[in-house]
């Protein structure tokens, strides 16, 4: 009995000389000048980079996927605040640390012996050495504009084309493609190529045409021409398998036929449906033929400041000036 009551009475004393010895653990959160924090970040959106906290000149961003290191004083809190960063071999100034990172691992050292286990990046951040933000962002840019041509390429590849020959039966008027200066024309029984897709169809508007080995802008292809030959390809492998330089592909745009049904007729004249659409009042003034066209027409504007267009028998018709 005695035994017990002196157990009893040690358990007190046992608890007060525990409790005496016992030192909380020191976490993150507690300031404490002789320790540090060290972070390993995964960027999951942009860091943007500057070359101070003044934020005057911007580098190139820390990608996304990339990691990055900041070491923080014991009990400061990570956040957008942030700027100081370690990042490969750069001490950098970032902004977005907090809230487009996240945390791989927090570990906390004493600072002198995280200094023997840290190699703080010494590297100045230069141009040269760290590329500026609009070099790269010019660099990203022609490369989407290539992944974009490759897109395209590759599906232009796809589309059917037709290569028509024409035997030019009345004389072709040639222009600069921004119809500023007039060339010679295109003269009888002379031939010219051009390179459409299979559902476009030969128009009297401005087109892309191959004559003697150079690339003109001509007027009137659609109905000044007799065809001789109307060949239809896959673009790639007309690419492939063409001798010399390829004929561009020429697009009408707004003025496109798309009746795929129409074709050139042997005699000379196109077959194409709505012929009419290019009509309209015609009246002479001085020699000078002037029509107020209907819907369908293109407006074209020459050297001295006239506005034309070409009726359904491929002639030039003025617009009379208000």
């Amino acid at each position: 009995m005695r035994h017990l009551y002196l157990m009893l009475l040690a358990i007190p004393l046992i608890a007060v000389s525990c409790m005496s010895s016992y030192k909380p653990a020191r976490s993150f959160h507690t300031q404490d000048p002789e320790y540090v924090v060290h972070y390993k970040l995964l960027v999951h959106t942009p860091l943007e980079v500057y070359e101070s906290i003044l934020m005057r000149q911007r580098y190139r961003d820390i990608p996304a996927g990339d990691t990055v290191d900041v070491v923080l004083a014991s009990g400061v809190e990570l956040s957008p605040t942030t700027t100081e960063a370690y990042y490969k071999q750069y001490k950098l100034n970032v902004w977005g640390l907090g809230t487009r990172t996240k945390t791989l691992s927090a570990k906390r050292y004493n600072r002198d012996d995280f200094k023997m286990i840290f190699q703080e990046p010494t590297r100045t951040l230069t141009p040269d050495l760290y590329p500026l933000y609009f070099v790269v962002k010019r660099e990203q840019q022609i490369a989407q504009a290539e992944r974009k041509r490759v897109f395209e390429d590759s599906s232009l590849r796809a589309t059917s084309v037709a290569e028509y020959t024409l035997l030019v039966n009345s004389p072709l008027e040639v222009y600069d493609a921004n119809i500023t200066f007039r060339f010679p024309d295109v003269a009888v029984r002379d031939t010219i190529r051009v390179l459409l897709r299979e559902d476009s169809q030969l128009s009297p508007s401005m087109t892309k045409a191959r004559h003697k080995g150079r690339d003109i802008y001509v007027f009137g292809a659609g109905v000044r021409t007799k065809l001789l030959s109307r060949k239809v390809y896959k673009y790639g492998d007309y690419l492939s398998s063409s001798k010399g330089v390829p004929l561009s592909l020429h697009t009408y745009g707004t003025d496109e036929i798309k009746n795929k049904d129409s074709s050139i007729g042997g005699n000379g004249s196109s077959s194409y449906s709505g012929a009419g659409s290019y009509g309209g009042t015609i009246n002479y003034s001085n020699g000078t033929r002037y029509s107020t066209p209907t819907t369908g027409a293109t407006i074209h504007t020459g050297p001295r400041g006239g506005r034309y267009y070409y009726n359904s028998n491929g002639n030039k018709t003025y617009i009379r000036r208000k």
